[in-house]
C-alpha cells in the first residue's frame, strides 16, 4: 500500500515544475502589463545607435593615436576614452535616458570597440594543417 508521504515525495518534482511554470507565466503577464502601462519599450535600434556611437568614438581615438595603439592596453579610465565617452553621451541623449547608459558603461564599450580594431589590425599567422617534410 502507498502511504501519503511516499506519494507526496514522488509527486514533489512534478508539483514544483508546475508551480514554477505558473509563476513564470504570471510574472510574464504582469511584466507585459507594467511595460504596456508605462509605455516603456526598448528596441534593438536604440542599442544599435549606442554601439555605432561607441564605434565612431573608438574610430576617432584610433585615427588620432600613434601606431603603438595597435598593441597598447587601453583602459576605460583613460582620460581620452572618458572624454570620448562624455562627448558621445551628449550626442545620444534619448538612448542614454531610455537605456540607462552611463559614461562609464559607454567608456567600456568604446574600449571593447578599440580592442576589436586592435584584433583586426594584428598580423594573421597562418599555420598549415599538414607540414610536409621533403
Amino acid at each position: 500500500m502507498i502511504n501519503s508521504h511516499d506519494l507526496m515525495t514522488w509527486l514533489q518534482p512534478y508539483f514544483l515544475s508546475i508551480v514554477g511554470a505558473v509563476l513564470t507565466y504570471v510574472a510574464t503577464i504582469v511584466s507585459g502589463k507594467v511595460n504596456q502601462y508605462l509605455g516603456f519599450k526598448i528596441s534593438q535600434a536604440q542599442w544599435d545607435v549606442v554601439h555605432s556611437t561607441a564605434l565612431a568614438a573608438a574610430g576617432k581615438i584610433w585615427a588620432h593615436a600613434d601606431s603603438s595603439i595597435s598593441t597598447a592596453q587601453i583602459h576605460s579610465s583613460n582620460a581620452i576614452v572618458v572624454a570620448a565617452a562624455n562627448e558621445a553621451i551628449a550626442l545620444i541623449p534619448t538612448e542614454v535616458a531610455r537605456l540607462g547608459v552611463t559614461p562609464e558603461s559607454l567608456a567600456k564599450l568604446i574600449v571593447s570597440k578599440i580592442g576589436e580594431m586592435q584584433a583586426a589590425s594584428s598580423p594573421k599567422v597562418v599555420v598549415p594543417s599538414v607540414v610536409k617534410i621533403p
